[in-house]
């Protein structure tokens, strides 16, 4: 609120500007009307007046100064620049510098009204009301550049801290996925360790002591001892045969 105050205070409203005929009935209406606060009315007042004479100075200014109390200052921005060309005498080119740095200056375009108050200060240098705005208009950039900054930090603390956390996530994906594949490396690892370990359970089962060897060395050698002894039997037989029939 103080920011406004301050240009509603300082601003200049140069609806007294003189008007030559025919404009100039319409002129004093839209003065009255401007000073009783009316102006919407005003505006259309002046306009009434701009229509009959296209070139007129005050005419124009004091439109763009009404369309600025209604709040439109946009419009009253475009009009007041549209001036800045149109004049030759120092004095009223420094009040629409003055007007159009206001103008700027509650559009929070702070770079610019600075410029126009420079510039309104250049053709008027003795204008203490144009040098306390532009005061007041560059603590106000100095305020915004350091929100600006601010926010920038913020922005980038909180893009650190989400690239910090996708780091984070990232990293324990990867963990996991390391310790699934670790896991499939064990299970593979199992599932093929089995069947050998089958086959030791087996040849385990299989494998017979010393004493058991022994008996069944000491079984195939009698039975080898039987045979041979059978096959020795027959051989005596038939040489008995053979000796039988010799004495025939």
């Amino acid at each position: 609120m103080k920011k406004y105050t301050l240009l509603f205070v300082l601003l200049f409203a140069f609806a007294g500007i003189s008007a030559q005929a025919p404009e100039r009935h319409d002129m004093r209406k839209g003065n009255k009307l401007y000073k009783q606060g009316e102006y919407d009315k005003a505006e259309i007042a002046y306009k009434h007046g701009l229509e009959k004479d296209t070139a007129s100075f005050g005419a124009r200014f004091n439109v763009a100064d009404a369309l600025y109390k209604q709040g439109k200052t946009e419009n009253a921005e475009k009009l007041f620049q549209s001036l800045t060309g149109a004049e030759t005498d120092d004095m009223r080119k420094a009040k629409v510098f003055h007007n159009l740095g206001n103008a700027q200056l509650k559009q929070q375009k702070y770079e610019e009204s600075i410029k126009s108050y420079k510039q309104s200060l250049r053709l008027n240098p003795a204008d203490d009301e144009t040098r306390t705005n532009l005061a007041y208009a560059q603590v106000m950039l100095q305020q915004q550049q350091q929100e600006q900054q601010n926010d920038q930090n913020n922005q980038d603390k909180n893009q650190d801290q989400q690239n910090q956390d996708q780091q984070q996530n990232q990293d324990n994906k990867d963990q996991q996925d390391k310790q699934d594949e670790q896991q499939q490396e064990q299970q593979q690892q199992n599932q093929q360790e089995q069947p050998q370990d089958k086959q030791d359970e087996q040849q385990q089962q299989h494998k017979i002591s010393p004493q058991d060897a022994q008996r069944m060395l000491e079984a195939v050698q009698a039975d080898e001892k039987e045979t041979q002894d059978k096959v020795n039997k027959e051989k005596a037989k038939a040489l008995q045969r053979q000796r039988i029939e010799k004495n025939w």
